[in-house]
C-alpha cells in the first residue's frame, strides 16, 4: 500500500500526507505489538488497553486535523452537490 501511495498519489494534497501518517502510525503500533510477541515468545504482546489507547490517539489527531484545518473546512455554499440537495429539500441556502 505504501508503494502505491508513493508512486501514484498527489503529494501536494493534505489528505495524502494524512493517509501516510495514519498508515505509518497504525503500522508501528501493530509492529510493536508483534515485536513484543516475538521477544517474549508468547501471544500477549501489547495489552488491549494500550492498543486501544494508541489507536484512539491516532483517530483523535486525525479528527482534530480535519476539523480545524482551515483549508479543508468548506462552507455549504462551496459544495455544489450538498447545495443542490438542500434546495431539493427546500432548505434555504445563502449564495
Amino acid at each position: 500500500m505504501l508503494v502505491s501511495l508513493i508512486l501514484w498519489m498527489d503529494w501536494n494534497s493534505s489528505f495524502t500526507l494524512l493517509f501516510l501518517i495514519t498508515t505509518l502510525w497504525l503500522g508501528m503500533v501493530g509492529g510493536y505489538d508483534d515485536y513484543l510477541k516475538l521477544k517474549f515468545k508468547n501471544s500477549k504482546g501489547l495489552s488491549a488497553k494500550k492498543k486501544f489507547l494508541f489507536q484512539n490517539l491516532c483517530a483523535l489527531v486525525v479528527a482534530l486535523y480535519l476539523f480545524f484545518l482551515k483549508s479543508l473546512m468548506y462552507s455549504v455554499r462551496d459544495l455544489g452537490c450538498i447545495r443542490r440537495l438542500l434546495k431539493w429539500c427546500r432548505i434555504q441556502v445563502e449564495s
